[in-house]
């Protein structure tokens, strides 16, 4: 939210009208996922799992930001592995990665979960291919 208020901001969007805009984006989220989620949580409990959240289904973001704060409260913080990705966000920058902050997300995210996002964007420039707007033209 803070992005979208930043180019709202940029683009010269006014305050009520951005966060009437992501409150309306929130409740439909919110009232969209509702029942998936349910029906995922509740059907890993009726499978003997912990339901989500568990080894089944994992939230690895939830995870990443655990042990970053574990990290920096209890001084074990593992630098070489955040200089390591300090450096390949300057490099994945620097040689103009369209979507730096997608990559490194996608880093941390287990196989099944990257593959799925990967599936839904060659869809998508499959589609837009055929469609003639195709995501890498160049208009002048």
């Amino acid at each position: 939210m803070l992005q979208d208020l930043k180019v709202g901001h940029i683009l010269g969007g006014t305050p009520w009208r951005m966060q009437t805009g992501d409150m309306v984006g929130i409740v439909l989220a919110a009232a969209v996922m509702f029942l998936p989620l349910v029906v995922l949580h509740q059907g890993d409990i009726n499978q003997g799992g912990t339901g989500l959240g568990g080894a089944k289904y994992a939230a690895p973001q939830a995870s990443l930001m655990a042990i970053l704060a574990k990290g920096i409260v209890e001084g074990g913080m593992a630098w070489p592995l955040i200089i390591v990705g300090v450096l390949m966000a300057v490099g994945l920058i620097l040689v103009k990665v369209r979507s730096p902050m997608l990559v490194c997300v996608g880093m941390y995210l287990p196989l099944e979960t990257s593959f799925a996002i990967f599936v839904g964007g060659l869809i998508k420039g499959l589609l837009d291919m055929r469609r003639g707007t195709a995501c890498c033209s160049r208009r002048a």
